[in-house]
């Protein structure tokens, strides 16, 4: 009986070591993973931090390597432009044609100087048989090569001068020609340079133009003509414009001493206020008062177009700006 408590109690004893085991096992095997998932998470974000720096360091030298736009260009500063152009286009063929003709006599001398460096050399080697018979040959004879010799010695010398002065004269031409192939380089850059410019600018124009065009198309959209009125309204006008009398609702100040404020009506500003008032509107029941005579009369005075006092319904909204407490009142009839 007490070996089977015993065998029990280390029975227990062995399990519960063996879940202590496997629970440590598995605590560390996660703690590692876990420690790998961190440091895989710490390089990452430094990866990304350096990849900011990166970027921000680029954003840096693509500001400060940013150029201004270019400024705008009327119409005479492209015509004068493409005038330089051409000029330049000139010019540079020019240099082109004088490079190829300085190429071309530097040719010729080169191969004058080598037809008269095989003369020097001819001359200076006299043939080994004379050489021979100047022992056994006559006095006289010996006379006439030494003249000879001397006249080829003077011809050599000649020789030598004129091969000197071609070679000057060939390194002055080569000189001649750098300074053109240098000159022409130049050109070519303010060509390349200018044509840039014109074609900026020929853009700009273009968008200009569009602008125009814009603008015009507005300007026609603002001021179609007004709707034809009735016989009786044109008949009212013609009435109003052969008297050029003001009409009845006109007042020499307002009433009681105080204004109502026009710009309450939507499309009238302080200036058209101000040109209202001059010409004795000073309240809503005027304006709502107006007839199709009366707008065209108005119009007149404050220098714009009847149908855009129908346009923004003055008369519908001073009618309703007539019935609130702060306008005032139209004057009692009779």
């Amino acid at each position: 009986m007490g070996n089977s408590v015993t065998e029990v109690v280390l029975y227990t004893v062995m399990v519960a070591i063996g879940v202590l085991v496997g629970l440590y096992l598995h605590h560390a095997f996660f703690h590692k993973k876990l420690q790998r998932d961190l440091e895989d998470n710490r390089r990452h974000a430094d990866a990304a931090v350096t990849e900011v720096a990166r970027l921000k360091k680029q954003l840096a030298i693509a500001k400060r390597s940013a150029k201004p736009p270019p400024p705008a260009i009327d119409k005479d500063e492209r015509q004068r432009l493409s005038m330089r152009v051409e000029e330049l286009e000139h010019e540079r063929a020019e240099l082109d044609a004088r490079q190829r003709s300085s190429q071309q006599q530097l040719q010729r001398l080169l191969a004058n100087n080598k037809s008269l460096q095989a003369e020097i050399d001819k001359l200076s080697k006299p043939p080994k048989a004379a050489k021979e018979n100047t022992a056994a040959a006559p006095i006289s004879q010996v006379d006439d090569n030494a003249g000879a010799l001397r006249s080829a010695r003077r011809q050599i010398k000649r020789l030598t001068t004129e091969l000197d002065n071609r070679n000057t004269e060939a390194h002055e031409h080569q000189q001649r020609i750098q300074q053109l192939v240098a000159m022409l380089d130049k050109r070519d850059a303010e060509v390349d340079t200018l044509v840039d410019r014109l074609t900026r600018v020929s853009s700009q124009l273009e968008i200009a133009r569009e602008q125009h065009r814009h603008c015009d198309a507005t300007i026609t959209r603002l001021s179609t003509a007004p709707a034809a009125p009735s016989p009786a309204s044109s008949t009212q006008r013609a009435t109003v414009a052969s008297s050029n009398a003001p009409p009845t609702w006109v007042l020499p100040a307002p009433q009681h001493g105080t204004a109502d404020d026009l710009k309450k009506v939507h499309g009238i500003g302080p200036v058209l206020e101000s040109l209202l008032n001059n010409m004795g509107v000073f309240h809503f029941w005027q304006i709502a008062q107006f007839s199709s005579s009366d707008e065209q009369y108005v119009a007149n005075q404050i220098k714009t177009f009847p149908n855009r006092i129908r346009r923004d319904d003055w008369i519908g909204q001073s009618v309703q700006l007539a019935k609130t407490s702060a306008a005032a009142p139209p004057p009692a009839s009779g």
